[in-house]
């Protein structure tokens, strides 16, 4: 029979347990419904991406994360001959997507011709050509101290804020462009047959960045899942601590670094992703599951009849 003393240091005492399991349990359904939230949306017309939050990245890892989106500022995307080309294989793969008519063919290559020339009068525009311009060679002496290991603090912290309002002019630049773009597929959508809906869209190209968003989204139903139910715990713990990293690390609030946009407070160095990682990491080594769970209908007995093999040969050496 196992002493009070023993039973205390595997047990906390119930009010500490309540808490310690409604934690975990609180943090597992903060996961699960962001999670959720998110899966969900990849059925919608406005999908999760974390590409708002990567772009935004600052701090040491900053173009780490920003690398992880294609082209991300949009360079290549506003080369216009480049981008009168991809608008033409996009078309090509949509017509073999779809197995298109001939009459639906020709109406796309109509279609297309007018956006390409349309493209054409939008960068004759003396506002729009210098614009770009501008952006395209601000972009460039930004960057220029960013990569620079010799800068000074202060002119790298400069250049973090400028790269926020340039944001401003990229989004700007690509709306412009992709409006026309979209008018190439805007009749073929019309168009389409309700045999030729049922092929569904057009998939998109695999990216580092559409991993990542399936990995965000599942990772976090997953890790809240695990939670909640007290499910394989400990490791539902570790992998939302270590998605917890990631969002941390991609927008420290360091001294002398940017505002995460997104924030609710103002925060140095400790902000909510910190706080909800330290509790992550303490559950993993908490059973809490053992307490409340399924582990504890799986694994429950398994451990107690450990432990009092344990005690046993305790008591009797």
């Amino acid at each position: 029979m196992s002493s009070p003393v023993t039973k205390s240091r595997r047990f906390p005492g119930f009010w500490a347990a309540f808490f310690l399991v409604a934690l975990r349990m609180a943090i597992g359904w903060h996961f699960l419904y962001e999670g959720m939230e998110k899966v969900h949306s990849f059925q919608t017309v406005k999908p999760f991406t974390a590409e708002p939050y990567l772009r935004n990245a600052n701090g040491p890892l900053a173009d780490v994360f920003r690398s992880i989106i294609p082209d991300v500022d949009s360079k290549e995307h506003l080369d216009l001959q480049k981008l009168a080309a991809t608008w033409k294989e996009e078309l090509t793969t949509y017509s073999a997507h779809y197995s298109l008519s001939a009459d639906q063919k020709a109406s796309g290559e109509k279609s297309y011709v007018a956006a390409v020339q349309k493209l054409q009068d939008w960068s004759k525009g003396k506002e729009n050509r210098e614009d770009l311009n501008k952006y395209l060679s601000e972009l460039a002496k930004n960057e220029a101290v960013l990569n620079n290991p010799t800068a000074m603090s202060y002119e790298r912290e400069r250049s973090q804020t400028k790269r926020r309002d340039l944001e401003s002019d990229r989004r700007k630049l690509v709306t412009a462009v992709d409006a026309i773009g979209a008018e190439v597929f805007t009749s073929l959508d019309k168009s389409l047959s309700d045999d030729q809906k049922k092929t569904g869209p057009v998939a998109k190209p695999l990216t580092q960045l559409v991993l990542i968003n399936h990995l965000t989204a599942y990772g976090l139903t997953l890790s809240g899942a695990s939670l909640l139910l007290g499910l394989f715990a400990p490791f539902g713990a570790l992998g939302g601590a270590w998605l917890l990293t990631m969002f941390y690390l991609a927008m420290p609030p360091l001294p002398g670094l940017p505002d995460n946009p997104q924030a609710e407070g103002h925060y140095l160095y400790v902000n909510k992703n910190l706080i909800e990682f330290l509790a992550c990491i303490a559950l993993v080594f908490i059973p809490t599951s053992l307490w409340v769970g399924l582990d504890a209908v799986l694994f429950g007995p398994w451990v107690r009849a450990r432990r009092a093999r344990r005690e046993s040969a305790i008591a009797n050496s």
